[in-house]
């Protein structure tokens, strides 16, 4: 279920965690946001690689930064 495929990612070693954010091109962190369960959530990684081609990648860098201060993607999720 998402939840499960949630809580896999959060169980991820740190390092593994920004290994994914750094080149996966935006799909650990939409992949993690749609796993939200909400629809908020599942609208948001539906489009979060759109927004990540779109930004130049910026997104993937708030990503990195944020796995890296709390350990998991935390903008624009729940």
């Amino acid at each position: 279920t998402m939840y499960e495929i949630r809580e896999n990612l959060n169980s991820l070693a740190p390092w593994m965690k920004i290994v994914l954010c750094i080149f996966s091109g935006g799909l650990y962190g939409a992949v993690y946001r749609f796993c939200s369960g909400t629809k908020q959530g599942m609208f948001v990684g539906l489009i979060w690689p759109f927004i990540n081609a779109a930004l130049c990648g910026v997104p993937s860098i708030i990503d990195i930064i944020t796995v890296c201060t709390d350990g998991k993607p935390t903008l624009f999720t729940d």
